[in-house]
């Protein structure tokens, strides 16, 4: 599930970059605002449709891959529900650094994704096991994305 998200994000992403760009080019401000309202919008419906669909089917798909014990397919529904909680987030800053691209700032577009995909997460789950153990580990994308 978390692979169709990472490759549906940048597919809006470079729909819209383009016309970010453009925009920016041209100093068209109104433009630049209206594309990225509206894409913040289509994010955040995006991300409660994918949080909701992973956290109702979280029983059916883990059934599938861990139904033949009971305390693991526990342990994967609880781990798939809070993980899912990531997808609120995750498209947000993704789009961030897509958008900084576009607007010609790649240092800021990198610092994000550095930040989100190496630093936030290590941290992360290096920190929360020692606190809340295995349920740390599982919300450690999710605080790394809040912290990006």
């Amino acid at each position: 599930m978390f692979a169709f998200v990472k490759k549906l994000m940048p597919k809006k992403n470079n729909a819209t970059i383009s016309i970010v760009a453009f925009n920016y080019g041209a100093r068209n401000t109104a433009e630049l605002q209206n594309v990225l309202k509206k894409s913040l919008k289509i994010l955040l419906g995006a991300g409660i449709t994918l949080f909701a669909v992973a956290f109702l089917l979280s029983g059916t798909l883990a059934k599938i891959f861990v139904g033949y014990d009971a305390e693991l397919y526990e342990m994967t529904v609880n781990g798939f529900r809070l993980y899912a909680v990531s997808y609120l987030l995750c498209g947000f800053n993704i789009y961030g650094s897509s958008f900084f691209t576009a607007l010609n700032n790649g240092i800021v577009s990198a610092v994000i994704s550095f930040l989100r995909t190496v630093v936030f997460e290590v941290a992360a789950i290096m920190i929360l096991p020692i606190f809340f153990g295995l349920t740390g580990i599982w919300c450690a994308i999710t605080v790394a994305e809040l912290a990006s």
